[in-house]
């Protein structure tokens, strides 16, 4: 931690953003969807009048927004008792029968789910900061180390982004993401050159338990499945055999709270297949907005070769195999935790 105590914080040797985009606290979550989309950015700060910080807004607040609008749609109360899976079952039984999702092989938004675009659009984003229960602010100030920084992603879990903030004022002044961490560890290898050259199934041994979802499910059903266990991405499968349950499967895709953004311009989206949802949205979006891939890597990979996949891919998490098997999933946090446990 020494080389890391002596990083200040708004050190040239981190990947400052250019610009940091924020929303002011009395905007619309409507106003704040269209910029995080526009500039293809995961979390935006929430700000007063004077600039100052109030907290920050992602994608599982909004997809944590949106879950609860279908609960309500479906008559399924999400206060009102009953465990994740009953909730879950009960949504999926919801067959929103009235609302008809294609038309002339175009999406149309239904009806009944245009009060969610009037929640969107009268809704405050102060009013949803950390709707999810994982998006909670933990600022330093200008005058601490990245080791300050790397302490708050450590002693939180659900600190995804660290604002850095005037001590006087509390304007924010730069925004540190966990991606910051792992580009800045990417640039600075020689430093960790021991822990680079360790293998990852000797670093991270208990791989994360995951849960994997069926691509046929209805999209609603997939966020809602990621919300009630707070997970920000699922893998998705399919079967050999679509008519076999039993037959082996194959894993195609994955699909993160950021992939909502679609959703903007027609929440009737959420009603399609899972594979559907995706199939629309890369023949629909540019590049620059394509959706989290899916990328697969051996248990014996060092961490050194991990982490250049994840900077040069820009994800967020890696699937780990074992002959050809899923078996565990290793993310940003957990990347940051290896580097922090593991080196000198």
């Amino acid at each position: 931690m020494q080389f890391l105590s002596s990083i200040p914080v708004l050190s040239e040797k981190l990947p400052h953003p250019d610009h940091v985009h924020t929303v002011r606290q009395h905007s619309s979550v409507a106003d704040a969807l269209k910029l995080m989309s526009e500039k293809n950015i995961s979390s935006v700060p929430i700000t007063r009048e004077d600039n100052s910080l109030v907290g920050l807004l992602d994608y599982s607040d909004l997809t944590t927004l949106i879950v609860n609008s279908f609960y309500d749609l479906a008559g399924v109360s999400k206060t009102g008792g009953g465990d994740i899976e009953t909730r879950l079952t009960a949504l999926r039984a919801a067959t929103f029968s009235d609302i008809k999702v294609v038309q002339d092989s175009n999406i149309i938004e239904p009806a009944p789910l245009k009060h969610l675009r009037e929640t969107f659009s009268q809704t405050s984003v102060d009013k949803i900061m950390n709707l999810s229960g994982r998006n909670m602010c933990f600022p330093v100030d200008t005058d601490a180390t990245l080791a300050d920084v790397i302490k708050q992603f450590t002693s939180h879990t659900t600190a995804r982004r660290i604002p850095v903030v005037d001590k006087g004022t509390n304007q924010i002044r730069s925004l540190i993401t966990q991606s910051t961490l792992v580009k800045f560890f990417t640039q600075e290898i020689a430093e960790f050159a021991v822990t680079a050259a360790k293998p990852l199934i000797q670093v991270h041994p208990k791989v994360k338990v995951f849960h994997k979802v069926v691509s046929s499910l209805r999209t609603i059903d997939v966020f809602a499945l990621m919300n009630e266990h707070k997970l920000s991405s699922v893998p998705l499968y399919e079967h050999d055999d679509p008519d076999d349950p039993t037959s082996p499967i194959e894993f195609i895709s994955n699909l993160s709270t950021k992939d909502i953004w679609p959703c903007l311009s027609n929440f009737g989206l959420l009603l399609l297949p899972a594979d559907e949802f995706i199939s629309y949205v890369r023949q629909h979006t540019i590049t620059s907005k394509e959706m989290s891939p899916l990328i697969k890597v051996k248990a014996d990979i060092t961490v050194g070769e991990l982490l250049k996949r994840l900077c040069a891919a820009r994800i967020h998490r890696i699937y780990i195999t074992n002959q050809h098997e899923l078996v565990g999933v290793c993310s940003l946090t957990d990347i940051i935790r290896i580097f922090i446990e593991h080196s000198p």
